[in-house]
């Protein structure tokens, strides 16, 4: 009789051992997850595992930047704003004129600036005083426009960098590890971005003060044929003065294609460069040493857990050894 039931049990458990096995393994698999969701603990080798997360951190980061296959690049997201920015620059174009506005391009009004700025003693020499204030009508509206473009970039970096940040060091919560490395990327965006905004604050500035690049073949040539399309245009020319207007608009005109095109060019190479590769650079250099990896006194203080996260970890493990338990007395039992 207790030999039957003994065969009997035997085959009972072999019969649901995939089952049981199959739920074991799932708790196993579910507490692990648990474990792997909470902080570090920092009271043994704090050094070492502030290392392995810093460097978690940076590479992922550099996934983003450099856009690494399946991870979408930073600059790829930042499109829709760079398409933003042409159109603000486009809009500026003195050509374009609104009901209600001044049309500064109109002959009337450049002949009437040229007789203001011209010399007495150089009647036919048309002023570069003439050309500077034509083209401060909308290169003069470019460093505000950038400025206050830039704005929405900051706000992009930082939001993106804290996005990064969390992938990796969310899970300290509002842990002192946790400040820290917000405070430290903050002050490398804040830094790098503070650099990028110079620069192109410097290029809309060179914009203003010099004219360069009109000597260009493409240049000459695009003034010509911007010439005939608004001589053509206009249904007569009254007068020397007219012709000299018109040259002066062809001028202007074609200033405004080549310098607009190189600014909406330009501003987006400067983001490229400062908020990828300048960046990359700078974290890889100072964000370990930043947050104290080579510090064993700060790593110290990094050791010391909340005592709910503790409780929590120590409840994990025992459940844990409960469970590789079971599954041990599974297998042998059944074997």
């Amino acid at each position: 009789m207790t030999e039957a039931l003994s065969h009997m049990l035997h085959a009972l458990a072999t019969e649901r051992r995939p089952e049981l096995e199959s739920s074991l393994k799932e708790n196993e698999r579910l507490i692990d997850e648990q474990l792997a969701g909470l902080p570090e603990d920092f009271n043994e080798d704090a050094p070492g595992k502030l290392l392995v997360l810093g460097q978690k951190f940076i590479s992922e980061l550099s996934k983003y930047l450099n856009g690494t296959q399946g991870y979408k690049h930073f600059l790829q997201q930042l499109r829709p704003k760079f398409e933003t920015l042409q159109q603000r620059i486009e809009e500026t174009d003195p050509s374009r004129v609104t009901e209600g506005e001044t049309n500064a391009l109109s002959v009337a009004n450049v002949n009437a600036l040229i007789k203001k700025l011209r010399q007495k003693e150089h009647p036919g020499i048309v002023p570069s005083e003439v050309y500077y204030e034509l083209k401060q009508t909308f290169v003069s509206k470019w460093q505000p426009i950038c400025a206050e473009w830039f704005r929405e970039i900051e706000i992009y970096g930082h939001t993106f960098l804290q996005w990064v940040v969390n992938q990796t060091f969310g899970k300290f919560g509002n842990s002192e590890l946790k400040r820290e490395v917000d405070e430290r990327i903050a002050k490398i965006a804040g830094e790098i971005l503070d650099k990028a905004r110079e620069q192109i604050d410097l290029f809309c500035r060179m914009e203003v003060r010099q004219a360069y690049g009109l000597n260009d073949p493409d240049f000459v040539k695009l003034q010509k044929e911007t010439y005939l399309d608004i001589t053509d245009a206009s249904s007569t020319i009254d007068s020397v003065s007219d012709e000299t207007a018109f040259q002066v608009i062809s001028h202007i005109r074609t200033y405004f294609d080549f310098s607009s095109k190189r600014i909406i060019e330009v501003v987006p190479m400067i983001c490229d460069i400062f908020l990828t590769e300048k960046l990359q650079a700078r974290i890889d250099r100072d964000f370990l040493r930043a947050i104290g990896v080579l510090d064993n006194g700060k790593c110290a203080t990094y050791g010391q857990e909340d005592p709910r996260i503790r409780e929590l970890r120590q409840d994990l493990l025992r459940k844990k050894g409960i469970v590789e338990r079971a599954l041990e007395i599974t297998s042998r039992s059944i074997n």
